[in-house]
């Protein structure tokens, strides 16, 4: 199972009218640790980046899977509820997990998580969905 981070960067960028403002953006790190992430985050913005790369928070992600179609640049984070039987005790479990899909709207986020977990043997329900202020992420290179 992956481990994600997210990770605040704050650096100058262009807006849409051509002047350089200073933003935060999030991005999303697989790493195995806190100075790994903060690492690589590093090591990818220097590169791309003229000008001073801040790196303000990192925080463990709780995700339980993330789902890049490649199609998009917006991020959702979806909340999906599974139901289970206990095997001990035969009674109902319900487990929440966030996932962070990418789509150009909501609907289509919503779409893709169903279509990723129809073959699962839990029955499930999308019970939320949201815009996620993840503006990328960043996988480990071997595994795109």
């Amino acid at each position: 199972m992956k481990t994600w981070f997210t990770v605040s960067i704050r650096y100058t960028k262009q807006n849409d009218e051509g002047f350089l403002q200073r933003v935060t953006e999030s991005y999303l790190f697989d790493a195995a640790s806190y100075t790994e992430a903060e690492s690589r985050a590093t090591e990818e913005f220097v590169e791309k980046i003229k000008g001073e790369v801040q790196i303000m928070k990192i925080a463990k992600a709780k995700l339980a899977d993330v789902f890049n179609y490649h199609h998009s640049d917006v991020w959702y984070k979806v909340k999906v509820l599974f139901s289970t039987c206990d095997a001990d005790t035969e009674r109902p479990r319900k487990t929440t997990v966030d996932v962070l899909v990418n789509a150009e709207a909501i609907k289509d986020a919503i779409k893709r998580t169903e279509d990723a977990f129809e073959n699962t043997l839990s029955s499930f329900q999308i019970v939320g969905a949201q815009l996620s202020p993840v503006v990328g992420i960043y996988p480990f290179e071997n595994e795109e």
